[in-house]
């Protein structure tokens, strides 16, 4: 059996576990998969790599076969190949936490038939233009959701009412992306991010089991807060200083919009550690990484 207890995201084999103890009857991954592509339980992604994922408005390639897909009536689905002009995809949020699938059977059968194409998740289907949700690459522009792992992941709430309707649940549409507005505190500045419509309040991992992050009982609160506005800060004098050079490719770009890139700080802290022998024990990128993003989190 696998261990669900106190977790909020959960695997399809963890939710198998889940059903199968509370229902009395036997289910696995493959029952979970079924109720998922049915429509019948809502599923996210979520990328194990501490990848960021944004919500772009999309753009497509002239002369592209769907570009004139509102006056066709076929909205095209990011699940499947899109010829995206990847230079002109406007970035338009961060997306905080898992991202909703909205056609999981399509995801999967283009990991299978399709996986080095540019495929992403479907997002605002309601909305006039087209958007989706994708990873960045280092230059902001959308990158295939196949470009690093994930899991697949099944939130508690959803969970329960599935159970609620068995044997035969009824079908639930998947969860939205929607905008949401945090205050940072002490500075007056506003935080906006984008995240599923489910009720969730952990991320599936948790900053507490993080190796990278050693520090221990509340000052690993503070600790994050401080480096979170140093965060910020360095994206904001990175901003200023792009702005007097007159020569792009000399730009840090510290800034993806008006949020920090933390893909590009940690790459110059990583520098600056290996320029100062201090590299291992999690000061390369992908740990400056994770040590920002939990950061972030904590303002």
């Amino acid at each position: 059996m696998a261990d669900y207890l106190l977790k909020e995201w959960l695997t399809f084999e963890e939710a198998a576990s889940w059903l199968s103890d509370q229902s009395g009857k036997l289910y696995n991954a493959q029952a979970i998969q079924r109720a998922v592509t049915s429509f019948r339980l809502p599923a996210h992604y979520w990328p194990t790599d501490h990848a960021e994922i944004g919500l772009f408005e999309l753009q497509l390639l002239p002369g592209a076969y769907i570009s004139e897909w509102k006056e066709s009536g076929f909205r095209p689905l990011c699940e499947s190949p899109m010829r995206l002009d990847t230079d002109r995809c406007v970035l338009a949020d961060l997306i905080e936490g898992p991202v909703p699938f909205r056609q999981y059977e399509f995801f999967i059968e283009s990991q299978i038939k399709r996986p080095t194409e540019l495929i992403g998740i479907s997002a605002l289907l309601n909305a006039e233009e087209l958007y989706g949700c994708y990873r960045l690459d280092d230059q902001g522009r959308p990158a295939s959701i196949f470009s690093g792992p994930y899991q697949a992941l099944i939130h508690l709430a959803d969970l329960e009412e599935m159970f609620a309707g068995l044997p035969l649940p009824q079908q639930r549409s998947p969860h939205e992306i929607e905008s949401q507005v945090w205050r940072i505190g002490g500075t007056g500045e506003m935080l906006t991010r984008s995240r599923s419509t489910v009720q969730w309040f952990s991320y599936p991992e948790s900053i507490a089991t993080d190796s990278t992050l050693s520090s221990t009982g509340d000052e690993k609160p503070a600790t994050l807060r401080a480096l979170g506005f140093a965060t910020h800060l360095i994206a904001q004098l990175g901003q200023e200083l792009d702005e007097k050079e007159s020569i792009p490719s000399k730009q840090k770009g510290f800034t993806r919009g008006e949020t920090p890139n933390i893909s590009a700080i940690s790459r110059q802290l990583a520098a600056i550690a290996k320029l100062l022998n201090h590299e291992g024990h999690g000061v390369k990128g992908e740990g400056f990484q994770k040590i920002l993003r939990s950061a972030l989190r904590e303002i």
